[in-house]
């Protein structure tokens, strides 16, 4: 599910994602963007904070909100990112190709270091 709003007088779009970034997004997303596309933004915030997933289709939107905020003379902006979306970033090497305004840095590290329920077995 995507939430748009805009911010800064109408400069920034912003793109809040529920649940998986993935292909089953892709529609809503691309309906979402042409709906705004006589809008006067420039850059494109996507708020990840309720993203739970982030897959190879999801990355494909991306680079295309990219290419739409470039065209606009601005960038994409990746917002709360969780430790699951930021791993898939770094390992395809996407967090060079946008500007990602963190969380705290205490709530990545809660994140990071959740106790996890485990059984451990000895012997």
């Amino acid at each position: 599910m995507v939430h748009v709003s805009h911010e800064d007088g109408g400069d920034r779009l912003v793109l809040n994602v529920r649940g998986r970034l993935d292909l089953g997004l892709h529609e809503e997303l691309q309906r979402a963007c042409e709906e705004e596309e006589g809008a006067p933004w420039r850059f494109v915030v996507v708020d990840l904070r309720e993203a739970t997933y982030l897959d190879t289709s999801g990355l494909d939107m991306l680079l295309m909100l990219r290419k739409s905020a470039s065209q606009r003379g601005g960038e994409v902006i990746l917002r709360h990112c969780s430790y699951g979306v930021r791993k898939v970033l770094q390992i395809t090497k996407f967090q060079h190709l946008f500007r990602i305004e963190d969380s705290p840095p205490s709530a990545l590290l809660d994140e990071v270091f959740q106790p996890r329920h485990r059984q451990l077995h000895w012997g």
